[in-house]
C-alpha cells in the first residue's frame, strides 16, 4: 500500500498590537495552543511601527479601544505596508465595526468581556478563522484580485501613461529617489495651501510639488507667501531645480512643471514645460503626475483639493497603478468640490479628508513609504 505525503501548512506569523499587557499575555497563550499560528511578538501601539519592521508579520492583531476616538489613527497609519490587520475591540455596535473597516481593519474581532469567565476556546477557533482568512488574503492580493477598470477618458485626454498595476514593494527601481508629494489645487486653493503649508514640519523628508492653477505673474509672490507662512522653504520652481527632500515648489504660472532626468537612472530635476494648455490648462496637475509616472518615481503621495473640473483625476491613476498614494479633500471644507469628486469617482483615492487632516495624511504616508522601502 503507497503512502499518502501531505504537505503540511506554514504557520501564520502574527504581530500582537495592544495597550493592555495582561490582554496580550492572555492571546499570545491562547495562540499558541494552535499549530497554525505562530506569534511572533506582542507590543504596545507606541512600538509597533518597529516590531513591524523587525519581524515582518503575515498579519497584525491590533488592539482598539473604541472609547478613545485617537485610537484609528495608528492603524490607518500602517495600512500602506500591505499587512492585513484585524481590529481587536470591545465595540458591538454594528455602525463602529463598519467604521473600523473603513479605517483599514481586514476584520474585526470583538474581545471577551472578562477573557477569566469566557470560552477561550471559542474565542481561538474565531481568530484562527480570521486570522486564516486574512494572511490568504495577502498572498492572492497580487495575483488573484481583479484590478478596477479604469473609467473611460474623453477623447482630448491624451497623456495617459501606460502602467501595469503592481502592489508596493520594498525593491525600488530607483532608490535615490526622494518620496514626492505631488499636490493640485484651483479655486481655493490658496488659502487652503495656506493652511497645509503651515503645518507640514520642518523635516518632512519628501519633496513637495504644487500645481495650483494660477495664471503668470501671480506664482512667484504665492510661493513667497507659503514660504513665510511655513517650515519648509518654498520657492516658485524654476527650470532645472533639483528635486530635493525638503524642500517645496510651486508651478509657475503659465508653464507645466514636470520632472525628468538628464540620463536614465539619474537625479530628478524639474522642467517649465511649454507645451499646449491640457484640457485648457497650463499649469495642469495631470501634467505633472504622468511625469513623475514616465520617470518610475514610486514613492508618491498625489493631493487633490479643492477646484473647479477635473484636473488630477486621470493622474492619479497612473500614480495609484504604480503604488503611490491618494488623499482627497472632503467636500464639506473644499470651496470648490469638483476636482477632489472627480478624483474619488476613479476608485482611486485612499483617504477622503477634511482640509485640518490633510498634513497629518501627508505625514503619516510618508513616513509609512520610508518604512516600507525597508520591508521585503
Amino acid at each position: 500500500m503507497g503512502t499518502t505525503t501531505r504537505l503540511a501548512r506554514q504557520p501564520t506569523r502574527v504581530l500582537i498590537i495592544d495597550r493592555s499587557s495582561a490582554w496580550r499575555r492572555v492571546l499570545a497563550g491562547m495562540l499558541s495552543q494552535s499549530e497554525e499560528v505562530r506569534v511572533l511578538a506582542s507590543a504596545p501601539p507606541e512600538d509597533a511601527l518597529p516590531m513591524i519592521h523587525q519581524h515582518r508579520p503575515d498579519v497584525l492583531l491590533w488592539g482598539v479601544d473604541g472609547s478613545d476616538p485617537q485610537a484609528l489613527t495608528p492603524l490607518r497609519s500602517v495600512q500602506y505596508l500591505n499587512i492585513p490587520a484585524i481590529a481587536m475591540t470591545n465595540l458591538v455596535e454594528p455602525h463602529q465595526v463598519n467604521i473600523l473597516r473603513r479605517h483599514g481593519a481586514y476584520d474585526v474581532y470583538i474581545k471577551p468581556g472578562n477573557f477569566l469567565t469566557a470560552d477561550l476556546n471559542a474565542h481561538r477557533m474565531e481568530l484562527i478563522t480570521k486570522i486564516r482568512a486574512a494572511a490568504e488574503s495577502r498572498a492572492g492580493s497580487a495575483s488573484s484580485q481583479p484590478v478596477p477598470a479604469a473609467p473611460a477618458r474623453p477623447a482630448t485626454q491624451s497623456l495617459v501613461t501606460a502602467v501595469r498595476p503592481r502592489p508596493p514593494t520594498g525593491r525600488l527601481r530607483h532608490p535615490t529617489d526622494p518620496i514626492v508629494v505631488a499636490i493640485a489645487a484651483s479655486t481655493g486653493g490658496p488659502q487652503s495651501l495656506d493652511k497645509v503649508i503651515a503645518a507640514l514640519p520642518a523635516d518632512l523628508p519628501a519633496c513637495i510639488l504644487i500645481v495650483q492653477h494660477m495664471p503668470a505673474g501671480f506664482t512667484a509672490s504665492f510661493a513667497d507667501r507659503l514660504n513665510r507662512k511655513g517650515q519648509l522653504p518654498v520657492k516658485e520652481a524654476a527650470d532645472g531645480d533639483p528635486v530635493q527632500a525638503g524642500r517645496a515648489y510651486v508651478a509657475a504660472g503659465g508653464y507645466h512643471l514636470v520632472v525628468q532626468r538628464a540620463f536614465p537612472g539619474g537625479p530628478l530635476t524639474l522642467h517649465l514645460d511649454d507645451s499646449p494648455p491640457a484640457n485648457g490648462l497650463r499649469p495642469a496637475a495631470n501634467m505633472l503626475f504622468h511625469s513623475l509616472v514616465k520617470q518610475e518615481v514610486e514613492r508618491v503621495v498625489a493631493v487633490v483639493m479643492t477646484g473647479m473640473g477635473t484636473d488630477g483625476a486621470e493622474g492619479i491613476q497612473a500614480i495609484k497603478a504604480l503604488g503611490g498614494w491618494v488623499i482627497a479633500q472632503d467636500e464639506e471644507t473644499s470651496v470648490i468640490y469638483g476636482m477632489p469628486k472627480a478624483a474619488v469617482a476613479t476608485g482611486c483615492v485612499d483617504r477622503i479628508v477634511p482640509l485640518s487632516s490633510i498634513p497629518e495624511e501627508i505625514v503619516k504616508a510618508v513616513q509609512n513609504m520610508r518604512l516600507r522601502e525597508r520591508l521585503p
